[in-house]
């Protein structure tokens, strides 16, 4: 009966799903609730208070709203703040938090009393009961036991240390590290702490007990550690990504911006027609340099006097970004309406030879096009496309809008690769040759890779997108640092020197030769370890600590790797993985 009672606040809420597919919700004044056994119809009923008076047209659940809320309500705030409780300390007072019943006391019924009272008369707010139980003593506890409370798992006689839970120890890795998770559809540097729901397909988060929220139980959350977790942060993929991207903290206090730019120098000179740096030229709606975040309206190109890219469309512009692959800045597109096209001019004759380089990183697993000739919105004005998606489960590096055999297509799995920052080159011959990809210095086996063709005198060039393709489709998601493009077929030399200039300047590791840096670079090794120490732990190393790091980085031929274990060492520490 108790439980029909409460169900029938509820009956008159109804749903249906429509033709389109959307589901529509309304209040209908006439359901009721009638209990399964008896068949008899069955009044809201609250407890300890009996049948609930509901006045005629009336929404039942703001009673039950008022009542949940209410001073007289003896539950509410008792379930309240011990999921509170358990939230700062790991168990509740009532442990499980979801099980209060007789036979299941709190640890400290006194205690679960006053904080009721308490949050009751400061009239539910929650900040307050959180500031009160942080400033206690029992919060201040440490985790190290005695030979009195060694056995203590109920009372809070020490600090329980726990595990971080799945969003926590994902955001911690990101932190720590310096680089941040992308979750598909959402901006960039979002917090695992911040997402909507659990729908965004991330491993990580599942091994480590994230709950599908298919019910309101917090048991759902699992926080038992398991043998995947363990093969999750040793041999995992994710940690050694992280300390691999040249975006990271790693990176910058290795080798620093003003150190790696000095020693790339500028690439060749020589037959270069456009040079798009997002370091340099990147214009706001006002044409003064774009600030970090700002919409982009301009990109000026820094070889040729007029030949600038531009996006006269508020909605269309793409973001500035101040900090990006190795810290340098980079133009960010969105992948669905983002791109700067110039429509008047010729970068080169047309069916020229050509090399086009492009230095980005992709923020998705579908990917979409980079730079392209020619203008337009019909079909097969994109003339040459300089490209990295998947359309129709084929990965395409080369579209060619006139010669559709001309196309290039590799292996899928490798468009993955993109998503740490990467060099590509792009070389033609001219009009009636083989082209030729290379991703970070290597040649990409290429199938249907047929000729270019000619590109039938059309003017123009867009960044960001194929302009022959509805806007939406296509498009590049994830940032575009630089673009240089020759009238030339580049020779392996001459690719070097570039990839070379490039691999300094944005601490790449490729198959280019990286251009020789000053024996002591960036910081010194001792504050790069103090610095991973306060990241990850919020302490300083030990003496001992600083000695076994420097140890292993003065031992070993390779500092930047030794500086990898000592982070991985740290990441898997149960100092940073527990609360304690």
């Amino acid at each position: 009966d108790n439980y029909y009672g409460i169900g029938a606040f509820f009956s008159r809420v109804q749903r249906k799903t429509v033709a389109s597919g959307e589901v529509v919700v309304w209040l209908d004044h006439e359901s009721e609730v009638t209990q399964p056994r008896t068949g008899r119809q069955v009044r809201p009923w609250l407890p300890l208070t009996g049948d609930a008076e509901v006045a005629p047209g009336e929404d039942r659940r703001a009673v039950l709203a008022r009542w949940l809320a209410s001073a007289d309500n003896p539950f509410f705030a008792r379930v309240a703040v011990n999921r509170i409780w358990a939230h700062l300390f790991g168990r509740g007072i009532v442990d499980p938090v979801d099980d209060f019943r007789a036979d299941n006391p709190p640890a400290h019924p006194e205690l679960l009393d006053t904080l009721a009272s308490t949050f009751v008369d400061c009239s539910y707010d929650q900040k307050h009961i959180i500031r009160m139980i942080l400033g206690s003593q029992v919060y201040q506890l440490s985790s190290r036991t005695n030979a009195f409370n060694e056995r203590d798992e109920k009372y809070f006689s020490h600090a329980y240390a726990r595990q971080l839970g799945a969003e926590q120890l994902l955001d911690a890795v990101c932190q720590v590290t310096g680089v941040p998770e992308q979750f598909r559809g959402l901006p960039a540097a979002s917090r695992a702490t911040s997402l909507p729901s659990p729908d965004f397909g991330n491993d990580f988060l599942k091994v480590f007990g994230q709950p599908a929220r298919n019910s309101v139980c917090e048991c759902e959350r699992g926080d038992d550690p398991r043998l995947a977790q363990a093969l999750q942060m040793i041999n995992g993929s994710m940690i050694p990504r992280k300390l691999s991207d040249s975006r990271g903290r790693l990176a910058q206090l290795v080798h620093d911006v003003p150190t790696r730019l000095a020693a790339a120098g500028l690439p060749p000179s020589e037959g270069m027609v456009a040079w798009f740096r997002a370091d340099a030229g990147v214009l706001g709606s006002d044409d003064t340099p774009a600030g970090d975040g700002h919409a982009v309206q301009k990109w000026r190109n820094q070889v040729a006097g007029e030949y600038h890219a531009r996006q006269d469309s508020p909605g269309h512009r793409p973001q500035f970004v101040a900090s990006s692959v190795a810290g340098l800045p980079a133009v960010r597109f969105d992948g669905s309406d983002d791109f700067l096209h110039n429509t008047q001019h010729r970068l080169l004759p047309s069916g020229a030879p050509r090399t086009i380089i492009v230095v980005g990183r992709l923020d998705d697993d579908v990917g979409g096009t980079l730079f392209s000739f020619g203008r337009g919105r019909n079909g097969g004005s994109s003339l040459f496309t300089a490209y990295h998606g998947t359309v129709g489960g084929n990965y395409y590096l080369y579209s060619d809008g006139v010669n559709g055999s001309g196309n290039a297509t590799a292996p899928p799995e490798r468009l993955t690769d993109l998503r740490l920052p990467f060099i590509t080159t792009w070389i033609s011959s001219g009009a009636g040759h083989k082209l030729r990809v290379r991703v970070n210095g290597a040649d990409l086996p290429l199938s249907q890779a047929g000729a270019v063709g000619p590109d039938k005198g059309i003017p123009g060039f867009t960044i960001g997108s194929r302009e022959d393709i509805p806007i939406g489709k296509q498009v590049w998601n994830g940032d575009i640092c630089e673009i240089l493009v020759y009238d030339r077929a580049l020779s392996d030399d001459q690719l070097d020197t570039v990839g070379s200039s490039l691999e300094t300047k944005y601490d790449l590791a490729t198959a280019y030769s990286r251009t020789a840096l000053a024996a002591n670079t960036g910081r010194p090794d001792h504050e790069i370890v103090s610095d991973f120490y306060l990241a990850a732990l919020s302490r300083s190393p030990t003496s001992t600590e600083m000695g076994v790091a420097l140890d292993h980085v003065h031992s070993s031929d390779d500092r930047r790797q030794a500086l990898k274990d000592i982070v991985w060492a740290l990441l898997n520490s149960k100092e940073f993985m527990f609360q304690h």
